[in-house]
């Protein structure tokens, strides 16, 4: 290994797990967490992928934030590329779903995946963060 290649582990300070890379090397959480707009009729989606924890919260968080400063308060937050999401993530997108709430608006879940489904049910969030199985059905509801 030269000097400036990362050790081959590293600690997360929250949870004192090892983060472990896609290939088995190290987890830079800022590379971890991809995030990408476009519009549908009555809302903006928002697809979230990658990992959506303690290190990249802030990320999701801010770019809620600026959508809702550009009067986007309708949001279908997309997941259908979310590999990983802890406690920590699921605080984002309740916070997501606060400031969105706030100036209005609401944001919904689509694509969720199966691990992320469980979390959300095993932490009775189920009403808070329904789950959808499109943008256009998370636009339709209600």
């Amino acid at each position: 290994m030269a000097d400036s290649d990362p050790p081959l582990w590293q600690t997360s300070a929250m949870a004192g797990f090892p983060l472990l890379g896609r290939a088995g090397g190290i987890s830079r959480p800022e590379e971890h967490l991809s995030l990408m707009t476009w519009p549908v009729t009555g809302a903006m989606v928002l697809s979230v992928g990658g990992e959506l924890d303690v290190a990249t919260m802030p990320q999701l968080v801010e770019r809620v934030r600026a959508l809702v400063e550009q009067g986007h308060v309708r949001i279908v937050l997309d997941l259908g590329h979310l590999e990983f999401c802890d406690c920590t993530g699921l605080r984002a997108l309740l916070r997501a779903r606060e400031i969105a709430a706030e100036a209005g608006g609401w944001t919904r879940l689509s694509r969720v995946g199966a691990m992320t489904r469980h979390i959300i049910g095993l932490t009775g969030l189920r009403e808070a963060l329904a789950c959808y199985e499109s943008a256009a059905e998370a636009v339709a509801a209600h």
